[in-house]
């Protein structure tokens, strides 16, 4: 009878330890990739039909890349000096680059620590002469550093750029 206490005594702490490790494992992997694009898809569609349309955002790009010639960089919540539509995005990071003449807006995106990164989404759009319309800088997917990304576009002139950072 004794022995029978002493073992419970000893495998009921044994038996949270790995309750508790088996679901700190399991929730670091939560949500699913899969189900985190499609809730980021339809966050974007409803921020973009807020924003007035895709036209209206690549509009107010061009418009950007005209007030800044030599580069614009906004991260975060700061919104001064973006047009309404690119705020109404909630983008975390927005970058005009006059080298690439491109404008970047990184709507979802995130490094977690203690669990799986947010998946990047990113849109591009052309804002020189013979670019535009065109795909520049890095096209179809690819793998780079701990980067793995692919690029579709969305309508003419916009492409999307969904990435994940990658552990190997």
């Amino acid at each position: 009878m004794k022995w029978k206490w002493l073992i419970i005594l000893i495998c009921a702490p044994i038996g949270v330890f790995i309750l508790l490790f088996l679901l700190v494992v399991i929730t670091s992997y939560l949500p699913p990739a899969w189900l985190e694009r499609c809730w980021q898809r339809s966050e974007i569609a409803r921020r973009v039909q807020t924003a007035g349309g895709w036209d209206k955002i690549k509009q107010d790009c061009l418009t950007l890349a005209k007030q800044h010639p030599h580069g614009f960089d906004a991260y975060y919540r700061e919104t001064k000096g973006l047009p309404p539509t690119i705020v109404a995005l909630k983008p975390r990071r927005v970058e005009y680059d006059p080298k690439h003449a491109r404008v970047r807006i990184w709507v979802f995106g995130i490094w977690r620590t203690g669990g799986p990164p947010e998946p990047y989404h990113i849109f591009e759009i052309p804002t020189a002469g013979k670019n535009l319309g065109e795909r520049i800088g890095i096209g179809g997917e690819g793998f780079s550093d701990n980067f793995r990304w692919s690029r579709k576009p969305v309508v003419e002139g916009i492409d999307e750029i969904i990435g994940e950072l990658v552990f190997r």
